[in-house]
């Protein structure tokens, strides 16, 4: 959430009530490992075996109980919600998956904001830093943009590095 003031010209201001007079502080800090007790993950995604919560269980096991098996097709706007427990601020994600992956590109929402659109593909591991963020928030959405066929293989871990707000 932001304020456009009278006499600005669209200069944008953080909202000092929800992020303080500084907005948010970025000392990035790692989210990684089990993560289940602070982020809770929707989706409109049916996986083709896991659950949701796997995204974020710190567990790398290619299988049903530790990862998500992607399905060989994304709709346009599929989404996956992580719904932090504090305004937090992403400046990276990194997609861990088993193998070569491709899962084409997405953008991300937060604050009512919308990051840039990314690419996501690689091997194994992969980072991507995302842009056009400066608000903080809780609700962070990664939004997939147009129709995709790519790899059906499993989605490991979604991690973040986030800055406090």
């Amino acid at each position: 959430m932001s304020l456009i003031l009278p006499h600005t010209r669209g200069l944008y201001v953080p909202n000092v009530a929800l992020y303080g007079a500084g907005g948010c502080s970025c000392t990035p800090v790692d989210l990684t490992g089990d993560r289940t007790a602070s982020i809770t993950v929707t989706s409109d995604i049916v996986w083709d075996a896991g659950t949701n919560s796997n995204l974020v269980d710190g567990a790398t096991g290619q299988n049903s109980t530790d990862s998500v098996d992607v399905p060989a097709l994304f709709a346009d706007a599929n989404y996956i919600d992580f719904q932090f427990a504090s305004n937090t601020l992403i400046n990276e994600v990194t997609w861990r998956a088993g193998g070569t992956f491709d899962f084409g590109n997405w953008k991300m929402t937060l604050g009512g904001e919308t990051s840039n659109t990314f690419a996501v593909a690689g091997t194994a591991s992969t980072v991507i830093a995302i842009t056009g963020l400066t608000l903080g928030g809780t609700n962070a959405r990664l939004v997939k943009v147009g129709l995709f066929a790519g790899s059906n293989t499993w989605l490991q871990e979604i991690e973040f590095q986030q800055c406090t707000c």
